[in-house]
């Protein structure tokens, strides 16, 4: 699975700490969210607090972008 390595080399190549990608269930969110335009590209915004109870999956990134299972 990849994170979109462009985009993850684009915005947080100075990073100086590992990345991780959520995966969020936008029901359980309780705020408002929605695709927006960045740059030619859609990107997610929520409009408010990032509940943790709608993180149902956290993976952590390779520097290319990409997720590896642990099993």
């Amino acid at each position: 699975m990849r994170a979109g390595g462009g985009c993850l080399r684009g915005f947080y190549r100075d990073a100086g700490e590992p990345l991780v990608l959520l995966t969020i269930d936008t029901d359980r969110l309780g705020v408002p969210w929605r695709e927006d335009a960045v740059g030619g590209e859609a990107f997610p915004h929520i409009y408010g607090p990032l509940s943790p109870e709608a993180v149902v999956c956290v993976q952590p990134l390779d520097k290319g972008g990409g997720t590896e299972s642990f099993t």
